[in-house]
């Protein structure tokens, strides 16, 4: 009879303790759910351009009201994160969504561009927009228009900024409704023209904006493009402010 109690008073002690853990858990999910609402959300995805101007695009958001979140990997195509995307409709319930990828073939379209070239990715990637177009059916998004690359003898990102690839952003993010925002091509690559240096800053000197690949940006870039990305729909284009000083 003893060892029964005893038995039963463990038992109960386990299922306390259980039942403890269950409710600590919970806080702290709420509270987690309320932080990351407490501003709202603007969800960037992107690749590696926008896995080097994340820094920037902080120091640069016009709106300390905001929250940025960012789903970015070098080498990812759009296609990539359609599924992160349904999952962050649900739980980020984003009151903006920026999109910024250049073009990438190394991973979800690497079979189409290996099999059916430009005029299969540039399908893929029109079917990846709108399926973030209906993921995010009422959330305002942006594409930011990537620069143009310039593709070195190597062949490395042969797809990367491709005028046919800007074309279809154009077209079909202005059927669905979309802003489309071409200031980070306009920065870096006035007229989709590939260049290794932008104009001088006010009162500054040229700047490299491009790493010797021909793709990745330089530090100055970092802050041309981090200011694309984190530019408010409606306003005017402008550079980053002056206050970040610029070294050529």
């Amino acid at each position: 009879m003893e060892r029964a109690v005893v038995r039963g008073l463990r038992s109960l002690r386990s299922w306390s303790l259980a039942i403890a853990f269950l409710i600590v858990s919970f806080v702290l999910l709420a509270h987690w759910l309320t932080a990351s609402n407490s501003r709202p959300n603007v969800v960037i995805y992107g690749d590696s351009l926008t896995v080097q101007s994340e820094g920037a695009a902080r120091l640069l958001a016009p709106n300390p009201h905001e929250a940025l979140i960012f789903r970015a990997r070098a080498g990812t195509a759009m296609c990539d994160w359609i599924n992160q995307a349904s999952f962050d409709h649900l739980a980020l319930h984003p009151t903006r969504v920026v999109l910024a990828f250049t073009g990438n073939t190394a991973s979800c379209a690497n079979d189409v561009f290996r099999t059916q070239a430009v005029a299969g990715t540039v399908a893929l990637y029109e079917h990846s927009l709108r399926e973030m177009r209906s993921i995010f059916a009422s959330v305002p998004i942006t594409i930011v228009i990537p620069p143009a690359m310039h593709n070195l003898p190597q062949g490395w990102f042969p797809f990367n900024g491709n005028p046919a690839l800007v074309a279809m952003y154009k077209r079909v993010g202005a059927e669905l409704h979309m802003t489309i925002d071409t200031a980070a091509d306009d920065w870096l690559t006035p007229g989709h023209v590939y260049t290794r240096q932008r104009p001088a800053y006010p009162n500054g000197p040229l700047v490299d904006v491009r790493l010797s690949d021909g793709v990745h940006l330089s530090p100055a870039g970092e802050i041309w493009y981090g200011a694309a990305l984190v530019q408010q729909p409606g306003t005017s284009p402008g550079p980053p402010p002056n206050a970040l000083t610029v070294r050529p």
